[in-house]
């Protein structure tokens, strides 16, 4: 880059002394009261003067249009890199949101399968299941808020008005469900079939959710 700007300079700096050397020629002549035409004519067609000339222009047009061409290219490079940056950071977002809400799904399922089991006289695997289900809420409590912010930062307001108006509020209700039926709490007791549409239901608007996102990824349109 340094030989770059000192080739520059000194083609720059030349074209100024080759255009003052002119003046002065014009000049000397002018103050002789001799106007030479041919002799100034001459000058400027000698080889030497022309090849210099030549030089010194098309080193002073060629380094312009270079730095020119370096920097739209600097200028796309650092939009690409931004654009990259946003899209392998609203990847992870995805990628995190997804995996959280496809474990919670899958845990209702259980511990609901482990309910109808119990009802029939086959084993009892709720207070386990219910247990690995709680253990779940603390991670999923303590990534919601952060998630929310994300998923609307990356992806938009519809995005995120989908995941906490629809999906989280399906998630507290069908937890509440569950908790009812682990604990025999009459409340909010809800039968099992109904449950289960619940949770089948939600997984339909986490798929809705999951398309969306990976509509906007494909797109880049963060």
């Amino acid at each position: 880059m340094i030989k770059h700007i000192d080739k520059y300079r000194f083609a720059y700096v030349l074209c100024i002394f080759l255009f003052i050397l002119n003046i002065v020629f014009l000049i000397f002549n002018i103050f002789r009261f001799n106007f030479d035409l041919d002799f100034y004519s001459n000058l400027l067609k000698h080889p030497f003067v022309l090849l210099v000339t030549t030089f010194a222009l098309t080193s002073v047009v060629g380094q312009f249009i270079s730095n020119q061409y370096q920097k739209k290219t600097k200028e796309k490079d650092i939009m690409f890199s931004q654009v990259n940056a946003n899209y392998l950071h609203a990847k992870e977002v995805y990628s995190d949101l997804s995996s959280l809400m496809d474990r919670r799904i899958y845990l209702s399922k259980k511990v609901t399968w482990a309910l109808k089991d119990r009802k029939r006289g086959v084993g009892d695997k709720v207070d386990n299941m219910f247990k690995i289900f709680n253990d779940f809420l603390y991670e999923w409590n303590n990534a919601l808020n952060r998630g929310i912010s994300m998923l609307e930062l990356y992806y938009g307001k519809e995005a995120k008005d989908l995941f906490e108006k629809r999906i989280c509020a399906d998630f507290n209700w069908i937890g509440m469900i569950i908790r009812c039926h682990v604990l025999d709490l009459p409340e909010h007791k809800r039968p099992l079939p109904e449950l289960e549409y619940s949770i089948n239901l939600t997984s339909a608007r986490v798929y809705k959710l999951n398309k969306l996102l990976l509509d906007k990824m494909k797109r880049r349109d963060f």
